[in-house]
């Protein structure tokens, strides 16, 4: 059920989701059914899962927008304003039914122990990232004050200097192009005719690495 689920949410997206309205009203009654008889089983330790309430979640907004909103845009109230929220909701509740392609994860251990391995390599990314922000904001801050604050020792090359180094918030910027590759030569070119060009190079190669 789950991956047919999957399938029609990627034909609804292609062809409207109007040819497949019977096929969302069977799988959430499939879901709903499913949520209910877990309940029964498990009692209170149901909401103690996390995976049961993301579960619980979906089911909650399948029926809100299949079942209880349609009613309210034909027998609600009869003001623009009231429709066009109704519909808003409605909206973002289809949106949400995309979520149910996660239950896969669920259905396949295999998938599931990738997800979570992706996690913690993604949490490692955003670790390393802080740590590279870091450095970035200290760097910049000498820059700034050895180079920015001194760009007339550049004569012709001062307002590029000032365009790379004249604050902090610019320092930062042209330092993650560096770190990119990106004109990294041209920086090192025009601040090597007033610095050691050895130092300049050696410098920027080691914060590249």
């Amino acid at each position: 059920v789950i991956l047919a689920n999957a399938a029609v949410i990627g034909l609804e997206t292609d062809l409207g989701s109007g040819r497949f309205t019977i096929c969302e009203n069977l799988f959430n009654a499939v879901f709903f059914t499913e949520m209910i008889l877990r309940i029964r089983a498990s009692g209170k330790d149901y909401f103690k899962e996390p995976w049961n309430l993301f579960d619980f979640s979906l089911v909650l907004f399948g029926t809100l927008d299949l079942w209880i909103l349609p009613i309210f845009t034909y027998e609600g109230g009869s003001s623009v304003l009231y429709k066009f929220s109704v519909m808003r909701m409605l909206r973002i509740l289809r949106l949400m039914r995309i979520l149910r392609v996660i239950r896969l994860f669920r259905m396949f251990q295999q998938l599931y122990l990738m997800m979570q391995a992706f996690n913690k390599a993604f949490q490692i990314v955003l670790l390393m990232g802080v740590l590279v922000l870091i450095l970035n904001y200290v760097c910049a801050i000498m820059l700034t004050q050895a180079i920015g604050k001194n760009s007339t020792w550049w004569d012709d090359d001062e307002e590029m200097i000032q365009l790379w180094f004249g604050s902090i918030a610019k320092s930062m910027q042209t330092l993650f192009l560096v770190m990119t590759l990106t004109n990294w030569d041209t920086v090192s070119i025009t601040l090597g005719k007033v610095m050691p060009s050895t130092v300049v190079y050696a410098a920027l190669v080691l914060y590249i690495m």
